[in-house]
């Protein structure tokens, strides 16, 4: 877990497998890079980008892959607190076991209404690959999202 305030931390050519939360979660922490890291086998999300505060605003994730954790692979956000301006780019989230029938990738949002619409971030996907064999894991949520360049997920 990277630690509330971490702002500007880098995790970069790390195997991290086998934990029994997340595999990385980065939390109430701002401007964090994730380079080149493998992810797997963990009993939560691969990767977290959450916080209770002010969430973890401007995480860059590039060239990761994640793959079967217990939760899902990526999630951005939670129900109480966005995480905005994630930047997202080749990285690969495939095999992911997801519950309540969420799908590889989730991100959440948007924020509630009496965030000023100027202080509103969105969540950059950019050349990423999300992979899921089981049909209900096709219900994505991608609100507050913009995909830019070509994506998938499901089989």
């Amino acid at each position: 877990m990277i630690k509330s305030d971490s702002d500007n931390l880098s995790v970069r050519n790390c195997v991290i497998f086998n934990t029994g939360g997340d595999g990385i979660r980065v939390q109430d922490s701002a401007n964090v890079l994730l380079f080149n890291n493998l992810i797997y086998g963990n009993a939560g999300s691969g990767i977290s980008i959450t916080g209770s505060a002010s969430g973890s605003p401007d995480a860059t994730l590039v060239n990761n892959t994640v793959y079967g954790n217990g939760i899902r692979g990526l999630t951005v956000g939670n129900s109480q607190q966005a995480s905005p301006r994630a930047f997202l780019r080749n990285n690969i989230i495939q095999n992911n076991i997801p519950t309540g029938g969420d799908a590889n990738v989730k991100v959440f949002g948007p924020p509630p209404s009496t965030v000023p619409r100027s202080e509103q971030g969105s969540t950059t996907i950019t050349t990423s690959c999300f992979r899921n064999p089981r049909s209900a894991s096709r219900r994505a949520s991608y609100r507050n999202t913009r995909m830019i360049c070509s994506w998938t997920h499901g089989s």
